[in-house]
């Protein structure tokens, strides 16, 4: 049996059936091509659509091989690419026979540039002068990397890789830095915004606590009816009164006043008496 790929359960399965079989690798696992330029870009899943037209439009390419990890998103870039006016097609097991054939001559041709693929339906696939591959979606298994960009770089010619990871994705791309033994380079864009730099900038904070946020108590006026210390009301302050030099009504002017007023009821008093 030859076979491109050969992934650890066909082998597995080969050893159970067949008598004392022999593998023969040509080249080791997890080993891209030496001239194929591999980046990554952060961005947020929300904004990997936009940054996907913006690359293709401003990209100098031949041919641009995607690659999505379900049929439905796959079918989901080929609608946000076309919106944008970037033709695409898509590949996948949902598609016949018949339409999988016609768009792979079409990629093959100059009529399409870009092809969006699931890695099932581009197993085995033998397109020359593919000079982009793009991982939308970061692969869970690391070796299904190494086998996506594995479509570029072809004959000792020159390829480009690039990935797009999302938050959720950090653990795959380790995973996948492990396995060929290399560091991505990280690409800068507009879209960056709000993933690397709030990482790099927050502090760290435990699993599952939320960062406390502190306010500012400068500058911020008391509301009506809130209380100061002592217990007393904050309200607002009283204006003097005007000293008219007239006594008020119903109040004595002095404390003279008072007193007469004591004598004279004491006065009455007798009086009745």
């Amino acid at each position: 049996m030859f076979s491109a790929t050969m992934p650890k359960e066909i082998r597995e399965l080969a050893a159970q059936w067949l008598t004392d079989p022999v593998h023969v690798q040509v080249a080791p696992d997890a080993e891209p091509a030496e001239k194929i330029e591999q980046s990554v870009y952060f961005v947020e899943p929300r904004q990997k659509s936009r940054l996907l037209a913006n690359f293709l439009q401003n990209m100098p390419s031949t041919r641009t091989l995607v690659f999505s990890r379900t049929k439905h998103g796959a079918d989901k870039i080929v609608r946000n690419l076309n919106r944008e006016g970037i033709q695409a097609a898509a590949i996948h097991g949902n598609k016949s026979q018949a339409a999988r054939q016609r768009v792979l001559a079409q990629f093959k041709s100059d009529r399409l540039l870009v092809l969006i693929a699931t890695d099932i339906a581009a197993r085995g696939l033998d397109v020359d002068d593919i000079s982009h591959v793009i991982n939308y979606d970061m692969p869970h298994d690391a070796e299904t990397y190494v086998h996506r960009i594995g479509r570029t770089g072809r004959a000792g010619a020159e390829g480009i890789a690039v990935s797009f990871c999302g938050r959720d994705e950090r653990p795959c791309l380790r995973s996948v830095e492990r396995l060929i033994r290399n560091t991505l380079t990280i690409e800068q864009h507009e879209y960056s915004q709000g993933t690397e730099q709030s990482e790099s900038q927050s502090p760290a904070v435990p699993h599952g606590q939320k960062p406390i946020r502190r306010k500012s108590r400068q500058g911020r006026p008391k509301s009506k009816g809130s209380f100061q210390r002592g217990g007393r009301k904050a309200g607002k302050p009283k204006a003097p009164r005007a000293n008219t030099g007239k006594p008020q009504a119903g109040r004595p002017k002095s404390g003279k006043a008072k007193i007469s007023r004591r004598k004279a009821g004491k006065s009455k008093l007798k009086a009745t008496t």
